[in-house]
């Protein structure tokens, strides 16, 4: 538990699997790493369970249980190269018509409020305030 559990920076053609990132203030970082694979990880009631910075791309992250977590995911870019696939989110609220496990409606992981705390971190005073969850509610 603490800060930041792994910090991926300029790291390529890895992976990281079966870890359980528990109660950190940022799961995983990326910074400048590509082709990275992150699958079959638990995070759980992290800050950010993934920090993801647009100098990073071709990274794969499939298969991760995200629970409790503060933010799922954030990036500070609009546009980023990563695959999300196959991974559960305690926060979905689509729906699976076909019964496939797989949820039928994409899963929207980036909030608005986590858009602002990227742009102005001094805007993290209003956390677990009303406004927040205004504006991270569907």
């Amino acid at each position: 538990m603490g800060g930041h559990w792994l910090l991926l920076k300029e790291a390529s053609f890895g992976k990281v699997s079966e870890n359980f990132f528990y109660k950190n203030t940022v799961g995983i970082l990326f910074e400048g790493s590509n082709n990275v694979e992150v699958e079959e990880n638990v995070f759980l009631q992290n800050g950010y369970a993934i920090r993801y910075l647009a100098s990073s791309s071709g990274n794969k992250i499939r298969k991760n249980d995200f629970l409790g977590n503060t933010f799922d995911l954030t990036v500070n870019n609009v546009q980023v190269n990563v695959l999300f696939e196959e991974n559960y989110y305690d926060t979905y609220v689509g729906y699976d018509i076909n019964r496939d496990g797989y949820g039928d409606v994409p899963h929207r992981f980036v909030s608005i409020f986590s858009i602002f705390l990227e742009i102005s971190p001094a805007s993290s005073i209003l956390l677990k305030s009303p406004l927040q969850f205004t504006l991270v509610s569907r």
